[in-house]
């Protein structure tokens, strides 16, 4: 999951698992997006702080990233660096899988991963867990990647150090939406997630 307080260089994370982009989770055993694959298939989350104005308090975003084409495919927002945004993300997220889709969830060694709790989640929603070794970034990439690619976008050029949280989690919806419907990618011949998505008959 990831939070935004007022940002500082390198921001704080959190990490989830990889069902999504939850900065509590994070990490993907990848195939290039777009080359092989299957949308829902394999999904990145991880945890993230956007940033605040200092004295509003924090934002923190966990959305999960599939890592077909990059869509954030749900994500859940909050106020703290807790549980409660990381556990809403599976069940958000699963609820956009198509009726018999399980992918892997890529995560971290975070302890959050290994609680009782998200095992149970895993399991109710027929989630397939696999988690990084330490010290292996590959399994964060999908997930880093997008809050790297937010911050450089739109967290430091529109100072979101600026506003209070919630009207950081109003910029934070803006940015996914454009994210996914508008922000094109070599990778996917010059489409947006979306756009690619409905280019192979998929829905989007």
């Amino acid at each position: 999951m990831a939070c935004l307080p007022a940002i500082a260089p390198g921001g704080h994370h959190c990490h989830h698992a990889r069902l999504g982009v939850d900065k509590y989770a994070g990490s993907r055993q990848s195939r290039r997006p777009g080359l092989h694959g299957r949308a829902s298939e394999r999904e990145v989350a991880d945890g993230h702080h956007p940033g605040s104005r200092p004295g509003t308090g924090r934002a923190c975003l966990s959305p999960p990233v599939d890592c077909f084409d990059g869509k954030i495919v749900a994500y859940t927002a909050g106020f703290s660096p807790n549980a409660e945004p990381a556990n809403r993300m599976p069940e958000k997220a699963a609820s956009t899988l198509p009726g018999n889709a399980r992918p892997l969830v890529h995560s971290d060694h975070g302890r959050h991963y290994r609680w009782p709790g998200w095992l149970a989640l895993m399991e109710r929603f027929g989630l397939t867990r696999s988690m990084s070794a330490k010290g292996c970034s590959p399994d964060n990439a999908a997930a880093e990647g997008f809050f790297g690619r937010m911050k450089t976008e739109a967290v430091h050029p529109e100072k979101w150090e600026e506003h209070t949280r919630n009207e950081v989690l109003a910029l934070v919806d803006g940015y996914i939406r454009w994210h996914d419907r508008e922000r094109i990618k070599q990778s996917l011949g010059w489409m947006s997630p979306v756009q690619y998505r409905q280019s192979q008959g998929m829905a989007a």
